[in-house]
């Protein structure tokens, strides 16, 4: 596990603001130095949770549950402290020297998200940028689907050539991990890509890192949708599609609606 020196942790403790960071789950309003709102780790319709920014901690008298920005985070959002650190860095600018490496399982999920990282950016510069996307960006067009909306979920298109996407793996060292994570197939022909022709939806976790992808076909073409099968970087069922673009409108607004598809 990686560890990180504690002047690096304080720098991050320091900037990460914990009002704003706790309210992007919580609706909270300020009652003199505090402030309060519903706990999020339990059902409640009293506010019995508080922020303390002076102190940079936060307290449910309800359930008990309190702390740093860090354990409202690993809470939140289920990561370790690592990664809460990282996430948090990551927000707010810190570098992160590490003193430790987090060791073979934390490499493997590293270099799968690279891999749906290269595979997410490579989808979508073929969907705006090259002739195959042409038939795809009509059919977002016809679909009511803006450039705005579709940057911003990172949509992309996968081209019906056979290894397009294998071979920009391959020149990067993640052929292995591209296989994993399910973009990418091997067998008795070589290796080939299994999103051909295909509208991409990344999917990403909470702290916005792609994790999976789901593709819709533009013809008759059976299944309709492809989906990335589980892998240690992607739990269907720890998954929300959307959620990281649309936490901070949930906390705000006090409500999500969910639907089906994407």
């Amino acid at each position: 596990m990686a560890r990180y020196g504690d002047n690096a942790i304080d720098e991050v403790r320091q900037r990460a603001d914990i009002v704003e960071i706790i309210g992007a789950h919580v609706r909270l309003r300020r009652t003199g130095r505090n402030f309060v709102g519903l706990c999020p780790f339990h059902n409640e319709k009293t506010p019995s949770f508080s922020v303390n920014p002076e102190r940079g901690f936060f307290h449910c008298f309800g359930c008990g549950a309190g702390g740093t920005v860090f354990n409202f985070i690993m809470k939140v959002e289920g990561l370790t402290f690592p990664e809460a650190i990282r996430s948090l860095a990551t927000r707010y600018g810190v570098s992160l020297p590490e003193l430790k490496n987090d060791g073979p399982a934390a490499a493997e999920r590293d270099a799968l998200t690279r891999a749906n990282q290269t595979a997410a950016e490579f989808y979508a510069h073929v969907l705006w940028n090259t002739h195959d996307g042409e038939l795809a960006r009509e059919y977002l067009r016809s679909r009511g689907i803006t450039t705005e909306t579709a940057r911003a979920f990172m949509v992309g298109f996968s081209p019906a050539r056979p290894a397009s996407l294998a071979k920009a793996l391959e020149k990067r060292g993640l052929t292995e991990a591209g296989i994993k994570a399910g973009v990418v197939k091997r067998d008795a022909m070589g290796l080939h890509d299994a999103f051909r022709a295909r509208v991409m939806f990344p999917i990403r976790d909470a702290q916005g890192k792609v994790i999976a992808f789901g593709g819709r076909v533009l013809d008759a073409r059976m299944p309709k949708y492809l989906n990335s099968p589980e892998s240690p970087a992607y739990s269907k069922a720890r998954t929300l599609y959307g959620l990281h673009e649309a936490r901070q409108a949930i906390a705000s607004q006090d409500r999500v609606i969910i639907v089906e598809g994407y």
